[in-house]
């Protein structure tokens, strides 16, 4: 029996332009003696598709995506928004609706911080509005010179 109910499915074929069929009688390849084993499968990856759902759902429900699609400066503030002030922290509540961009400067206080628009010539713009410190060879191994000299 095929999958699912479906008789054998052994087709003909054809090698150098002759048509060759199977010995249908004394077959005995992997497409004889299969069986239906995928629909249990398949219900599982509904069930996990399903869960899926669920959960990006709840964490889009209950949590803040904003922060993660246009990113908040090092005092909580999302980036091209208006914020509400959050207790415990003096900087918060600002309005960055004409800062959209997210900068970050690992050296600098404070290191993420939101601008009007990049800097020109070593930052460049991403999909995500953040601002991309764009890598030559010469930057690469300023950074890596950096990164040694902290070391010994």
């Amino acid at each position: 029996m095929g999958c699912c109910g479906a008789a054998t499915r052994v087709h003909s074929s054809q090698v150098n332009g002759r048509r060759i069929l199977p010995d249908l009688e004394n077959f005995e390849g992997p497409i004889r003696d299969r069986q239906c084993s995928d629909v249990i499968f398949l219900l599982l990856f509904a069930a996990f598709c399903g869960f899926l759902a669920y959960v990006l759902a709840t964490a889009g429900g209950k949590g803040e995506p904003d922060r993660l699609l246009f990113g908040c400066d090092s005092y909580g503030n999302v980036c091209g928004k208006k914020n509400p002030k959050i207790p415990g922290a003096s900087q918060s509540g600002k309005n960055t609706v004409s800062r959209p961009y997210l900068l970050y400067k690992p050296h600098e206080i404070p290191p993420k911080q939101c601008v009007r628009s990049c800097p020109e010539g070593e930052y460049t713009s991403s999909v995500l509005k953040r601002c991309v410190l764009r890598v030559t060879r010469e930057t690469l191994i300023q950074q890596t010179l950096n990164i040694t000299r902290s070391f010994f």
